[in-house]
């Protein structure tokens, strides 16, 4: 388990202009973000490994610009397939918790999106 505490100025969060434009803007003031981040790994074998991982992050946000929308919970769970040294097979699923409802959607830049697919190297 890794407790985390950082403060953050100027954050930086996409921001709805005009006509369904969005625009990255620096948001005044600072922010403290801070919580727990853990994770759990299995290798049942060398070529196949699970992970499950869970987030809680507690914004204290000072600007009254700053996006409120930032969920407190994050769950994801990741199955990797390693058939050979070239191709890497990985599947991801995320639960990321209730965020405050607003009318206009303005996803922050620390905001994460799940990952699914295939990924050859």
């Amino acid at each position: 388990m890794k407790p985390f505490w950082t403060r953050v100025k100027k954050m930086i969060q996409s921001t709805s202009v005009s006509g369904g434009q969005f625009q990255n803007q620096n948001i005044p003031g600072s922010s403290h973000v801070s919580g727990v981040e853990t994770t759990l790994t299995l290798t049942p074998s060398k070529r196949w490994c699970h992970e499950a991982s869970y987030g809680y992050t507690n914004f204290n946000l000072k600007s009254p610009r700053t996006n409120t929308e930032f969920p407190k919970h994050k769950i994801t769970l990741t199955s990797a397939f390693n058939p050979n040294e070239t191709l890497s097979l990985k599947s991801e699923i995320a639960f990321i918790g209730q965020r405050k409802k607003s009318r206009a959607y303005t996803p922050c830049l620390y905001q994460s999106k799940s990952i699914r697919g295939i990924q050859i190297k």
